[in-house]
């Protein structure tokens, strides 16, 4: 049992994977349950759109959702369904996939990511 001051992340990151592999939806239920029931457990979905909407109307989806907070990159983040946005500015609609969006009770803001992948590169190249 973790310490109650440690707070732990769990990513469930390729949806589908995750469908194939857990036959029984109510152990994946009860998982989600814990973790919602916890004061130091967090849940963490990484995937496409496509297919976390795939999930949309899954009992066990539908607990572990949030649709205030998540972090969208690249673009498209004002076309999607998942995650209710409240605001939003002009100014950004130009958002390619160098950059975040981090959404916290519906309200935006921008942050750059930092490509690894790049830097790597330049430095092969070099050597």
């Amino acid at each position: 049992m973790p310490n109650p001051s440690q707070k732990l992340v769990f990513v469930l990151y390729g949806i589908d994977k995750i469908k194939e592999e857990v036959s029984d939806k109510n152990k994946l239920e009860k998982f989600i349950n814990g973790i919602k029931n916890s004061s130091n457990c967090y849940l963490l979905i990484c995937d496409s759109e496509k297919n976390i909407k795939s999930c949309e109307y899954e009992t066990w989806f539908n607990k572990a959702k949030n649709n205030q907070d998540g972090i969208w990159i690249g673009r498209g983040v004002i076309e999607q369904t998942l995650i209710k946005i409240s605001s939003y500015q002009k100014n950004n609609t130009d958002i390619n996939n160098s950059y975040g969006i981090s959404i916290k009770d519906t309200s935006l803001k921008v942050f750059k990511l930092i490509n690894f992948k790049e830097e790597i590169e330049v430095v092969n190249k070099h050597e």
